[in-house]
């Protein structure tokens, strides 16, 4: 499943971590990061928490991408 993260935060940069992988992304207002989350028939695996500052998504990213359609590396 692919799950688009955006920020609709005016003014203020947000940050996409990504858990339990430690990585961290900047999300300037207007822009966005696709991530891939394993699904099965009956279920999505991974979580998302939305916080002040940030977007934390857990759990599950086996792929991310930016806004420019370049994939981002998970090593």
């Amino acid at each position: 499943m692919l799950l688009r993260i955006a920020s609709s935060v005016t003014g203020r940069t947000v940050t996409l971590r990504l858990e339990p992988l430690a990585y961290e992304f900047p999300i300037a207002p207007g822009d966005f990061y696709t991530v891939e989350l394993p699904a099965t028939a009956s279920e999505i695996s991974g979580v998302v928490l939305y916080e002040r500052d940030s977007i934390v998504v857990g759990d599950g990213v086996t792929r991310i991408w930016n806004s420019r359609g370049e994939e981002l590396h998970l090593d």
